[in-house]
């Protein structure tokens, strides 16, 4: 069921509308005469009212746009080249206001990791309507979480025919703040376990905050920062060890291995503080012969 009003169309169209339905997605193409490049499915339950003038919209003076109502959408499945893997959307909740879109709930799984998400976005149609920056603040919860799962860099198929494969990209439309906690966070061949911390997304950079993480028989904490704005990517970190088995550390964290490798010869544990920056493969992964910093160590 829908209605809409338009006044003032010769000078500044003013529209009232709204919008109250149920739509299987997956139909809309046989419904309709419209080109989808991939197939929709999921169900979409809309019950939205709308008011603005399009010189508002125009000159960004968003705070005259009027949205209220909700939207919600089950069953949801994406695949993109945006996407590492394919996402299952269970559910997404969404109310809106004029000043802001709260994402009530959303339920996803890609590969093998699983997210609980809500929050809020801000400046949403300047996004929209301008490309301007998308700012936001969420709470993430998950149970496992790889980071291949969202992380890995996507192949494509150049003119030629030749496969290539495209760096990962922080994206630069993105301002947003991330509160997260996971049981289990999967990195290269790390198990990583209570992992909680503060994740600020913004000018195509990940700033790490207070992130803490249980590993190696101790736990870890993490300040710093990783970069994808230049055509290499970059990183630069400050690790706090604390008790850490000194065997598995530096056995199983690849670049410690390759600074110092002292895990054949050393035993124990080992509270430390290690700075390290340097460059990022595709694959995010420290690039070892670029590394720099300090590492100082009090054996246990």
């Amino acid at each position: 069921n829908a209605s809409a009003h338009i006044k003032n169309l010769t000078e500044n169209p003013n529209i009232d509308a709204a919008l109250k339905g149920v739509i299987n997605l997956a139909n809309v193409s046989k419904a309709y005469p419209v080109k989808l490049e991939k197939p929709l499915n999921g169900i979409l339950r809309a019950d939205v009212k709308t008011a603005f003038d399009m010189k508002s919209v125009e000159t960004s003076q968003y705070q005259n746009i009027k949205n209220s109502g909700n939207i919600n959408v089950t069953g949801f499945n994406y695949s993109g080249p945006e996407m590492a893997k394919p996402v299952s959307v269970s559910v997404a909740d969404l109310s809106f206001n004029p000043s802001k879109i709260n994402l009530n709930k959303l339920q996803a799984k890609t590969g093998k990791s699983d997210i609980n998400v809500s929050g809020s976005l801000d400046n949403f149609y300047g996004f929209l309507f301008k490309n301007q920056i998308l700012k936001g603040n969420f709470n993430l919860n998950s149970s496992l979480f790889e980071v291949a799962d969202f992380m890995s860099p996507t192949t494509t198929t150049n003119d030629e025919g030749k496969k290539t494969t495209e760096q990962v990209k922080i994206p630069s439309f993105l301002d947003c703040t991330l509160t997260a906690k996971a049981t289990t966070v999967i990195y290269d061949n790390l198990n990583l376990k209570n992992v909680a911390g503060t994740l600020i997304i913004r000018d195509q950079a990940v700033n790490l905050k207070g992130l803490t993480m249980a590993v190696f028989g101790g736990k870890i904490g993490v300040n710093g920062m990783v970069s994808t704005k230049n055509k290499v990517p970059t990183f630069d970190l400050d690790l706090g060890l604390s008790a850490v088995d000194i065997s598995q550390t530096f056995s199983m964290l690849n670049t410690l291995k390759a600074i110092a490798p002292v895990a054949d010869v050393i035993n124990g544990k080992m509270n430390s503080t290690i700075s390290l920056n340097g460059f990022l493969t595709q694959d995010m992964i420290p690039d070892v012969k670029s590394i720099s910093g300090d590492l100082m160590g009090n054996i246990l």
